[in-house]
């Protein structure tokens, strides 16, 4: 799941700033970026607030 939410924000990254070089099919769907990339960190934020840990980590 953490892999999941750490994908959107870096897409939601990359699509923002993208947005300010330029280009133009970034320039007009900045809003689906700006989107991907709250939905993102909020996922982030509640999977961390819930606890969960890693899969691959041991106790």
């Amino acid at each position: 799941m953490k892999a999941i939410f750490n994908g959107l924000v870096l897409i939601g990254v990359l699509g923002s700033i993208g947005k300010y070089m330029g280009f133009e099919f970034l320039k007009e769907n900045s809003l689906w970026f700006l989107i991907i990339l709250v939905a993102g960190l909020v996922g982030r934020d509640i999977f961390a607030r819930t606890g969960h840990r890693e899969s691959n980590s041991t106790n």
